[in-house]
Formats: structure tokens, sequence, C-alpha cells
């Protein structure tokens, strides 16, 4: 209502790594999908769109590849270029300034202005 205009991204939880979704408590891959497929559903692709990196980190049982991250859960920092490309690639919409910086947690990757 305030913004009619907006574009908005919903991204999917990235998956953790088989092991660590095995430990049995309540971070699982199952919760995790069964999570990204609600959030899926409120995208209407024309002004709310869903991206899902997981198929560009997720080995063939279907986890994060171990060697991605150091504590089962997170990406290691050498790893998430793979994040920000897929952002940069499917999220048609960025304005100019997310064109040039995008940050995500503590650190800021600056594109030049790339795409």
């Amino acid at each position: 209502e305030l913004q009619p205009d907006a574009v908005i991204y919903l991204q999917a939880i990235m998956k953790v790594t088989t092991e660590r979704s095995e430990q049995g408590d309540y971070i699982t891959n199952e919760g995790i999908g069964a999570r990204n497929a609600e959030i899926a559903e409120l995208a209407d692709d024309q002004k709310i769109f869903f991206l899902d990196v997981n198929p560009l980190i997720c080995d063939e049982t279907g986890g994060m590849v171990a060697s991605y991250t150091y504590d089962g859960v997170h990406l290691k920092a050498q790893y998430i270029p793979i994040w920000l490309d897929f952002l940069k690639e499917h999220a048609d919409y960025l304005p100019e300034f997310m064109r040039r910086k995008i940050v995500t947690c503590s650190h800021v990757y600056d594109t030049g202005g790339k795409k």
C-alpha cells in the first residue's frame, strides 16, 4: 500500500548439511523444505518473486555441500559469491544502488555497477 510499485524478492532458507540435518533437533532439511514451500506460495511471479539458491549449494543428498560450510549451517565466506551471483542473475529488478553494492550479513560486496 505504501510502495505500490515495489518488487519483492523472497529468498529460500538455505539447507544445512545432511549430517547437521540428521542431528535430531529443530534444524532439519525436511523442515527447511516445508518452510520454503510455504514461502514460495507467497510469490506471484509478477511483483513478488521466490529465489532459491539451494540447487547451487546442495549435494546429491539434498543437503548443503559439507565443504561449503564451517558449522553445517552457514556458508564459508569463500562460497558467498555463489549466493551473490545467483541473486544478481535472478533479481532482475534491482535498483541501481543495489546493483553496485549488495549487503549480506556484515560484508559489503561491491559489484562495480554490474547487475
